[in-house]
Parts: structure tokens; sequence; C-alpha cells
């Protein structure tokens, strides 16, 4: 009998991928001696009422809401990213993302483009972009983007919104982007 479900939507870039992840977790969570049903929680659902259940035993998790106390979580594990700019270190990254044969080469060249973001409880789909932003804002270019597309939900909605050129620019969890 099973008292908490698990769920892996956070990092499942593909079906495939979130099955392999299941398998997993129902491995991990058998070897513990733990038992956790895998409860399917497809995007647009909103990932904070999954991490607000009270029957949560293992979810992926952004650590945002985490260290904003949204969640009432203990984090036991953090990815460490088979990638160079990780170094074999679980390490925070938000990329941003523009087509291949887009002209951009720096971010100020995406100024005055689209830009989109996932939700404002994402750190690297939201917040990370946002706070980079400030940066690059003046009194004399108070606005950075011709058009700003909000709540594309997932990082996957990101990935195609670039792709199918709706936006020019959008971030991307790292960890995501490397699976």
């Amino acid at each position: 009998m099973t008292d908490s479900i698990m769920n892996a939507r956070m990092y499942s870039v593909t079906p495939a991928v979130e099955a392999l992840w299941r398998s997993l977790l129902e491995h991990v969570t058998a070897e513990a001696g733990v038992a956790l049903a895998y409860v399917p929680y497809p995007a647009p659902q909103p990932l904070e009422t999954l991490w607000a259940r009270s029957d949560l035993g293992c979810v992926f998790m952004c650590g945002y809401p985490v260290a904003l106390q949204l969640a009432a979580v203990v984090p036991i594990a953090a990815p460490v990213p088979h990638a160079s700019w990780a170094a074999g270190r679980p390490v925070y990254r938000s990329d941003l993302i523009v087509r291949e044969d887009a002209p951009y080469r720096t971010l100020e060249d995406t100024f005055g483009g689209r830009a989109g973001w996932t939700v404002e409880h994402s750190h690297s789909g939201f917040n990370a972009f946002r706070h980079h932003l400030l940066a690059y804002r003046t009194d004399l270019r108070p606005k950075l983007y011709g058009s700003m597309t909000p709540n594309l939900v997932t990082a996957r909605a990101i990935l195609d919104a670039v792709r199918d050129g709706r936006i020019d620019v959008g971030p991307l969890d790292a960890y995501w982007h490397v699976l």
C-alpha cells in the first residue's frame, strides 16, 4: 500500500525520458523500501499544485519555490549535469536560447524583438531571466523587448516557441536543456 506519490514532470523532456525517470524512481524507491506510486502530471497542470500535495513523496522541483517556502518539502538531492560548465557539481544555470539561424550573437541583439517566459514561480524560466535583464534597463530604454509572451508554462513550450518563431529568445533550465 502506498500513501505517497512521485513524479518526474519537471525534467521529463519527452515521453520517453519520463518513462526512464519513472523507471529510475521506481527502482530507487523499491531499493530504499519506500512505497511510492508514480502519478503522471502532464502540463499544463500547474506544478505548484503538485508540489503542494499532502501525499507528495518524491518529485523534481525548482529550487525557487523551495527558497521562497512555497512548498513544505525537504530537498534530498540536486542533479549534477553532465556538462563541462557544471564541472561535476550540482550547480544552477539558466540558458537563454535563440534559433540557430537567428542573426543574434549577443543578448543585446535580441532587444526590440520578442521574448517569452514560463511561470513566475520558476527561477530558470522567469526570475533569473528577469533579474539578468534588469542590468540592461535604463531611463532611455525602460522596455527591452517589443513583445513579451508570458505564461508559456514549460521549458518545452519555450523551446517550441523559439523553434516556431513565435519568440526570438527565451530562458531554459540548463539541466533540462542538457537532457
